[in-house]
């Protein structure tokens, strides 16, 4: 667990008790969290302040939340996961992922959210280091961790496993097929969606 850095979270859900299971969870992350109910004043915290990680459950009221999420991305300041009922996971997925946003179908095992957010915490972590190389495709670089992340967490849901042994198996499949990483994961990803929906 990291303990030195302080991240700051939102979780946007109208369903209160639902974004109180969620923070009990993240509160033994090195965590500042708050919550909204609706996106209005979702929208109106995320202009006040930049948030890590924004957790978003879908619906939050009478909207998806896409849009809310799209503009986040746009900003590109927040780590943004998207929480859907398993029935929208595909088109939820299919209109966010190309934005670097975590996808994951409800109902959802608290061990699985932590796992995702330990993944999402290692990523965070990650782009000082990419900001002192200098590196050009910073953001496709993010993206593809992302992706990954997403791979492993369809993984873990669907296979049992645990977040060493779907890297891995992600590892061993570009191996065994003389794949790279990133085709690995979108492959598992094409294979994982259809049964989440």
């Amino acid at each position: 667990m990291l303990k030195e850095t302080r991240y700051t979270a939102l979780i946007v859900a109208s369903n209160e008790k639902f974004a109180s299971s969620l923070m009990s969870i993240l509160s033994h992350y090195p965590f500042s969290l708050e919550a909204s109910y609706d996106l209005e004043s979702a929208k109106r915290k995320t202009l006040e302040k930049v948030y890590d990680f924004v957790i978003v459950t879908s619906p939050v009221g009478l909207n998806n939340g896409t849009e809310f999420i799209l503009d986040l991305c746009d900003k590109g300041e927040s780590d943004v996961v998207h929480l859907v009922r398993a029935s929208a996971y595909n088109e939820a997925f299919d209109r966010t992922n190309e934005f670097g946003v975590m996808t994951i179908a409800l109902p959802i095992q608290g061990e699985v959210l932590i796992q995702a957010v330990n993944m999402m915490i290692s990523a965070r972590a990650k782009l000082p280091k990419f900001k002192e190389r200098g590196e050009t495709g910073l953001k496709e670089k993010m993206k593809e961790i992302k992706l990954a992340n997403e791979a492993k967490i369809l993984l873990i849901k669907n296979e049992g496993l645990s977040e060493s042994d779907a890297h891995k198996k992600i590892l061993k499949m570009a191996m065994d097929n003389r794949w790279s990483k990133l085709q690995v994961v979108k492959y598992i990803i094409a294979k994982y969606s259809g049964k989440e929906g």
